[in-house]
């Protein structure tokens, strides 16, 4: 790797090829190649799962069963003895089945499907045509950094869980989505020098927190057989009386609400908002018009692009509109990666700043759900990244303001 690009040597099953690309992104896995050429390997990576087998209680399987039951549903099954559950993984077309054993058997098809009926009440159920059958890993380990140089490391690449968890493909998909846009840019030429850092300090971020809201599994997960079943049944008499377990759990493995409150990409230079649309926060969805038909924001902002929504308050008047128009005009030179949309709260509104039913710069919030969800009710200006999350709120209207703010991720002879 130099300054210009990455050299690498691909094994294409058997035949090898030496190819030249200006970056390299590792996405192969725990055991990552990139990652080890690189020297990101994380000395402090906590013990393999051949060494921590005797302490765990989860088994995990993907197998076939001959049941009739929805394959749009999380099945969860609670005993005094622990749980079981089910979720169809429409990408292998198998059942994936987790089983909390507090005995510590050997993990095989058959002690699953023994689990599976005792809990479930499924007494004729059969699990068949494994794909896979194993404990639950506490491996875990976060490279030292996730980009250097001219490489980025993604997903198992850059940080493994413990698979009782469940967050490493959501993790994955979030990393690419996130280092994609601005990696897309860094190639283009159009990214500020500094962009790129933040993929590591917002995924880095995120990372840790997901480690904090996963802890107790694992510590439940590896007391002694004795202490854990204490422990279960307790939690199995409590929740059934006051919580499902079930609620407690899926809230706790939830990891679908990420945020980046804490980056230097986010901020809210705005009075006006909710708790769940600041600066850092994934944009909200809402029943819109544009071009003269029925849409939704989210539709709307589709694609690899940026979006700066220029809200114009409830009840505009000219010079708010004149003052949105200027902010548009000053994002010209990034019309190749920013859409600028005004939302009007009616046609009406949009007639009277010269934009026609079909102009596809309107955006008609006619039942105000935009502006609900923003808690907007003056003009402002909403930058949203072309990942779909928050990166500015202001209500100054000030063309300065919004320059500085786009400084921070475009290259500054663009803004």
């Amino acid at each position: 790797m130099d300054d210009a690009g990455v050299a690498a040597t691909i094994d294409r099953g058997g035949s090898k090829d030496k190819i030249r690309a200006g970056w390299i992104v590792g996405c192969e896995g725990s055991h990552s190649i990139v990652r080890a050429t690189l020297g990101l390997d994380d000395p402090q990576a906590t013990r393999p799962l051949s060494e921590a087998r005797s302490l765990l209680r989860g088994l995990l399987c993907e197998c076939d069963a001959d049941w009739k039951l929805s394959r749009d549903i999380w099945w969860i099954w609670q005993s005094m003895d622990g749980f079981c559950g089910a979720i169809y993984n429409d990408f292998t077309d198998k059942w994936h089945i987790q089983a909390l054993d507090l005995e510590g058997y050997e993990p095989t098809l058959e002690r699953v499907e023994l689990l599976l009926r005792r809990r479930s009440g499924i007494s004729g159920v059969r699990l068949t045509n494994a794909a896979w059958v194993h404990w639950g890993s506490f491996s875990k380990h976060a490279a030292t950094h996730f980009i250097k140089g001219r490489a980025a490391l993604v997903g198992d690449a850059a940080h493994t869980f413990s698979s009782v968890a469940g967050q490493g493909l959501h993790f994955a998909i979030e990393d690419a989505v996130n280092l994609g846009w601005k990696l897309a840019l860094a190639v283009q030429g159009a990214a500020s020098a500094s962009l790129l850092d933040t993929y590591e300090s917002e995924r880095r971020e995120r990372y840790e927190n997901a480690l904090e809201r996963t802890r107790w599994t694992e510590r439940f997960l590896t007391l002694p057989a004795w202490a854990a079943k204490a422990f279960w049944a307790s939690l199995y008499f409590v929740g059934r009386r006051f919580r499902s377990i079930s609620a407690i759990a899926i809230k706790q493995g939830e990891q679908l609400k990420m945020m980046y409150p804490g980056s230097p990409l986010s901020r809210q230079d705005s009075t006006q908002m909710t708790p769940r649309t600041r600066a850092g926060m994934h944009v909200p969805d809402g029943l819109c018009r544009i071009g003269g038909k029925p849409s939704r924001l989210l539709e709307i902002i589709r694609g690899p692009q940026a979006d700066l929504l220029l809200f114009t308050g409830l009840s505009p008047t000219r010079e708010t509109i004149r003052a949105l128009q200027k902010l548009e005009e000053s994002v010209g030179p990034l019309t190749a990666y920013v859409r600028a949309r005004y939302v009007f709260p009616s046609q009406a509104y949009a007639s009277e700043a010269g934009m026609s039913d079909g102009d596809p710069r309107a955006i008609v919030d006619g039942q105000e759900k935009l502006h609900g969800a923003f808690g907007i009710t003056r003009a402002e200006v909403v930058y949203l990244r072309p990942d779909g999350y928050i990166g500015l709120r202001g209500g100054s209207l000030d063309a300065q303001s919004l320059s500085e703010y786009l400084r921070l991720i475009y290259a500054s002879h663009l803004a």
